[in-house]
C-alpha cells in the first residue's frame, strides 16, 4: 500500500503536500514582489547595500521556498519508510525514477528553479567584483529571474496535481489561482526584464533597442498572457477566474510597487480600476441555466470562442495592470524629461501612440496566442498531468 493512498494518515500527507506547492508559489511572490519594490527603492534611495527592506522581503522569499522544498524532500521519505510503504533500499531508486511518489516532477522542477537561484547569489557576487554594478538585466539577474518562473511553475503543477483529485475544495481552488497568478506576474516581469531601459551598467549596457523593446513588449506579453490564460480558464471552468487572478497580480503589484513610495502612492485607487476589464470578462462569460444547475456553481459556461475573447480582453490592459514598468518600455524611445510623471507620460503617448498603434498590435498577438493555446488543448494540461 502506497503511503499516498486515500486514507487519514494519506488525507495528512495530502494537505502537507499542497501546502508546500503553496508555499513555493508565496515564496515566489515574495521575491517578485520585492524585486519590483527594489527597482523602486533605487530610483527613491539610489543607494546598493545587502540590507535594504526590498532585499529583506527577496531573501525571506528564497528561504520559503527552499525551505518548503527541503521539508517535502526530507519529511516524506521519512514518512514513507515510517509507514513500511517503501523500504529504506530503495529511496535511493526513488530518486531516479522519474514517477517517483516521493520524488514527483512538481517538487523536481521547483528544486531545478530555487537551485538556479541558489547559483544566481555567488554568481552576482563574482559579477559585481568583476565588472561593477549592474543593471536591471544581466547575466546573474537572468539566472534568478530563471530560477523563480521555473520554481513558480512547479509549485503550479504541484497545486493542480491536488485540484484534479479534489477539484470542489475551496482551499485548492484558491491555492491555485494564487498561484496561477504569481506565475503570471513572474513570466511576465521575465519579459520586461527585456524590454525595460534599466539595464546600463557600469561595463555592459544590455538595454534594448528602444524601438524593438516597444514593439517586443507590445507582442510578447499579451502573447504569454493570453496563452496561459484561455487554455486553463476554458478548460478548469473556475467562476471568476479571470478576477481572481487579475486580483493576485493588482494585490502584489500594488503593495510593491505602487504603495512603496510616495511618488505612486496616490494612484492606487486608479490602479486599482485595472480589475474592471477583468469583471467584465467574466460577466461576459457566466450566463444562468434556465434548468438542471451546476453543482458546484450554479453557472454555466459558454463556448471557448468566449474564453478566448476574454483572455484577450484581459491581456490588452497589460500597459496599465503592469504600470509603472510597462510604460517605462516607451520612455526608452519617447526620452520624457525627468520632470514628467509616469502616469502624465502615460497620457501624453496613450491616443497618439498606445491606442491606434500597440494596442491592434497586442490583440493580433493575442489571437495568435489564442491559435497556439487551442491546438495545445487537444491534450489539455498534458504538462500537468
Amino acid at each position: 500500500m502506497s503511503y499516498l493512498d486515500p486514507s487519514p494518515k494519506s488525507s495528512k500527507t495530502k494537505t502537507i503536500s499542497l501546502l508546500v506547492y503553496f508555499l513555493i508559489s508565496v515564496g515566489i511572490s515574495l521575491q517578485i514582489g520585492g524585486s519590483n519594490w527594489d527597482i523602486v527603492w533605487h530610483g527613491v534611495k539610489n543607494v546598493e547595500s545587502f540590507l535594504t527592506p526590498p532585499h529583506i522581503v527577496i531573501y525571506a522569499g528564497v528561504a520559503l521556498a527552499i525551505g518548503s522544498i527541503v521539508f517535502r524532500l526530507i519529511y516524506f521519505p521519512i514518512l514513507a519508510i515510517k509507514s513500511n510503504s517503501i523500504p529504506k533500499l530503495s529511496i535511493l531508486s526513488n530518486v531516479i525514477k522519474p514517477q517517483s511518489e516521493l520524488f514527483p516532477f512538481p517538487i523536481k522542477l521547483a528544486f531545478i528553479g530555487v537551485l538556479l537561484q541558489l547559483m544566481a547569489g555567488p554568481f552576482d557576487f563574482w559579477w559585481h567584483n568583476n565588472f561593477g554594478f549592474d543593471g536591471l538585466l544581466s547575466p546573474p539577474h537572468a539566472v534568478l529571474a530563471t530560477g523563480m518562473l521555473t520554481a513558480a511553475l512547479g509549485g503550479l503543477i504541484g497545486i493542480f496535481k491536488h485540484y484534479k483529485d479534489n477539484s470542489y475544495s475551496q482551499m485548492v481552488r484558491s491555492f491555485l489561482l494564487i498561484s496561477f497568478g504569481v506565475f503570471l506576474m513572474v513570466a511576465v516581469d521575465l519579459i520586461l526584464m527585456f524590454t525595460l531601459p534599466f539595464s546600463n551598467g557600469q561595463y555592459f549596457n544590455f538595454n534594448p533597442e528602444p524601438i524593438t523593446a516597444m514593439f517586443a513588449a507590445a507582442i510578447l506579453i499579451p502573447f504569454a498572457m493570453t496563452l496561459s490564460l484561455f487554455p486553463i480558464s476554458s478548460s478548469l471552468k473556475i467562476p471568476y477566474f479571470f478576477s481572481c487572478i487579475t486580483a493576485v497580480i493588482i494585490t502584489i503589484q500594488a503593495i510593491a510597487t505602487i504603495l512603496s513610495n510616495s511618488y505612486f502612492a496616490g494612484l492606487l485607487p486608479f490602479y486599482i480600476l485595472n480589475i474592471l476589464p477583468a469583471i467584465v470578462a467574466d460577466l461576459f462569460l457566466l450566463r444562468k441555466y434556465n434548468g438542471q444547475k451546476n453543482r458546484n456553481s450554479g453557472v454555466t459556461f459558454i463556448s471557448e470562442k468566449r474564453y478566448l475573447f476574454a483572455s484577450m480582453l484581459v491581456s490588452s490592459f497589460f500597459i496599465t495592470l503592469f504600470f509603472p514598468w510597462s510604460v517605462d518600455v516607451f520612455g526608452g524611445y519617447f526620452k520624457p524629461s525627468g520632470e514628467t510623471r509616469t502616469e502624465e507620460f502615460l497620457l501624453q503617448i496613450l491616443f497618439p501612440v498606445i491606442l491606434p498603434v500597440f494596442i491592434p498590435i497586442s490583440m493580433v498577438s493575442s489571437f495568435v496566442a489564442g491559435i497556439a493555446a487551442n491546438k495545445l488543448k487537444k491534450k489539455p494540461f498534458s504538462i500537468l498531468s
